[in-house]
């Protein structure tokens, strides 16, 4: 009996506590404010500054189990199996570094600004790794291609 390996995860940090505290702050603060016009403007930034917090709290952008890829979007999650992911790679010809997932009928982008602490270098020669292993077939050393 195989067992299965841990998912791989990358994302942002998540909230922190004195994020949580600046953002309630805040909303509590433009609660409080005597200008009208300004308070509904405030309270419409407040609410985009709590959904940007709740998106990063959700969770990992990319997940890589042994069936194959998880990468989550603005509005939407979309499940890639690994027989489909024709090439993982790290695009460095702009100026935000991000990794490219490319699919049989799409290529998706990650940014290095959503992979948390960790590189994309580092990101994808894992997720081929991860990659080689779920499809039964040996890996480079590197595992990048």
């Amino acid at each position: 009996m195989s067992t299965k390996p841990p998912p791989l995860r990358y994302g942002p940090p998540g909230v922190t506590a004195p994020g949580l505290v600046l953002i309630a702050a805040a909303v509590i603060g433009l609660g409080v404010s005597s200008d009208a016009g300004g308070r509904s403007a405030g309270w419409v930034a407040a609410a985009l500054l709590l959904a940007a917090a709740l998106w990063v709290a959700a969770g990992p952008v990319l997940v890589a189990d042994a069936d194959g890829l998880t990468v989550r979007g603005l509005l939407r999650r979309r499940r890639v199996p690994w027989s489909a992911v024709q090439a993982i790679r790290v695009d460095s010809r702009r100026r935000a570094r991000a990794v490219e997932i490319e699919t049989v009928d799409l290529l998706l982008a990650v940014p290095a600004t959503l992979l948390g602490r960790t590189t994309p270098t580092t990101v994808a020669a894992e997720l081929c790794r991860a990659r080689d292993q779920a499809l039964g077939r040996p890996g480079p050393a590197g595992g990048v291609r």
